[in-house]
């Protein structure tokens, strides 16, 4: 009843009862001193009562703060306006909100700079093993929500994200707490970049960051391929996968005999993305490329090529974004028109269609160059029977030495 006579003569502008101060005053002693539920003072009240007058209203504090710009960093204890909230030092420097109950709040004045997907990462912490709650809000509406188990510990910091889309300009942004118990020491929102069309990255198999059983050698293609290959070896490799979906994952590998097999997996253990058999290529160093597709989560992460079956050599694998056709072998063919006459040759080799003299060279199936001439022809007579590659202006084609 008191506090409805409190509301009524300020409402009214009016001093209210004869008794009415002081019913006010034994109210709090009796209440608020004794910690009643709910009940808090407010210096306005006590001062439009006992004087007669309009209490000031609560001033928004957003409103004359300066904006901070996003995407970019919001420090916690830089808010503009708060409810329940307080501070301390904090572990990774300065200062972090704390004493969270279920419903207290942040609010930042920020500004947009371009509307769009964002990523918002909340620097958290939270003694025990709780689950826990926290939301980014504009308004009413609820933008997104990051649920997380508690870290532990009150200074024990992770990073929790959430994918929002927020409009640009001028505008208040609201960190709610739907769960007590919760320290903030930053909050930070980035632009989302769309991934590039035709993502596709391809990686030599000797720039492996950490490898068990292979070895490498010179490839007839250029450079080094990975060789030696036994159950249980593996290569590991870094990648950064745009967004999550459907990859084409391609492999330039040689068998003499076939019956070799990968597995495409998370380095370490874990998800295994798709395994893959080996075709019979015809040499050690006679290439084909041979590709499936496979379903991976978006990010920067560690792969393995993992060998289940050896007696293969392997020069590059790619990812490339998108699905193509169901798992096939590509030969090598040249692009230029050349042709190697005879094939297979006895005593010597032309190159049909090469009206100019040029450097030629010849390499066995190991990567060693065996035979060379300057001219249109070469002589390969002393060679051993068997898959040899003729190279010349760029060109790379294979012939048979009878």
């Amino acid at each position: 009843m008191i506090l409805y006579e409190i509301k009524s003569a300020i409402n009214s502008n009016s001093s209210g009862s004869a008794n009415l101060y002081g019913d006010m005053i034994n109210f709090c002693q009796n209440n608020i001193s004794n910690g009643s539920s709910g009940i808090s003072w407010h210096q306005d009240f006590y001062e439009a009562v006992k004087n007669n007058s309009t209490p000031s209203l609560p001033v928004n504090t957003c409103d004359n703060a300066q904006a901070i710009s996003l995407p970019g960093k919001m420090e916690a204890e830089n808010y503009c306006a708060m409810n329940g909230i307080q501070t301390e030092n904090c572990s990774e420097g300065g200062l972090n909100v704390g004493w969270v109950d279920a419903g207290d709040w942040l609010d930042f004045k920020v500004n947009v700079t371009t509307a769009g997907e964002y990523t918002v990462n909340f620097r958290v912490a939270a003694e025990g093993f709780e689950s826990k709650s926290v939301q980014l809000r504009k308004g009413f509406s609820v933008l997104g929500t990051v649920n997380f188990q508690a870290t532990g510990g009150w200074q024990s910091w992770s990073t929790k994200s959430v994918s929002v889309t927020l409009a640009s300009g001028i505008q208040t942004l609201r960190v709610y707490f739907p769960s007590s118990g919760i320290n903030v020491n930053w909050i930070e929102l980035k632009k989302n970049t769309p991934p590039p069309p035709n993502f596709s990255q391809k990686i030599e198999a000797e720039n492996n960051f950490e490898s068990f059983g292979v070895q490498t050698e010179a490839c007839s293609e250029g450079g080094l391929n990975v060789g030696w290959l036994d159950p249980g070896d593996w290569m590991a490799y870094a990648v950064d996968v745009p967004v999550s979906g459907t990859y084409t994952i391609e492999y330039r590998v040689a068998s003499p005999n076939g019956g070799g097999s990968l597995t495409f997996e998370a380095f370490g253990g874990g998800a295994t993305y798709g395994a893959i058999s080996i075709p019979n290529t015809g040499g050690w160093q006679v290439w084909t490329t041979i590709k499936h597709n496979v379903t991976l989560n978006a990010g920067k992460q560690n792969i393995a090529v993992a060998v289940n079956q050896g007696g293969w050599n392997f020069n590059w694998l790619s990812v490339t974004q998108g699905l193509k056709s169901a798992t096939s072998i590509e030969e090598k063919k040249p692009e230029s028109g050349y042709t190697i006459y005879p094939n297979p040759a006895i005593h010597e080799i032309s190159i049909m269609g090469l009206t100019d003299k040029t450097v030629i060279e010849v390499y066995d199936i190991s990567g060693r160059k065996v035979a060379h001439n300057y001219g249109i022809s070469v002589e390969v007579s002393h060679l051993r029977s068997g898959v040899h590659f003729v190279r010349f202006n760029h060109e790379n084609i294979k012939f048979m030495k009878q």
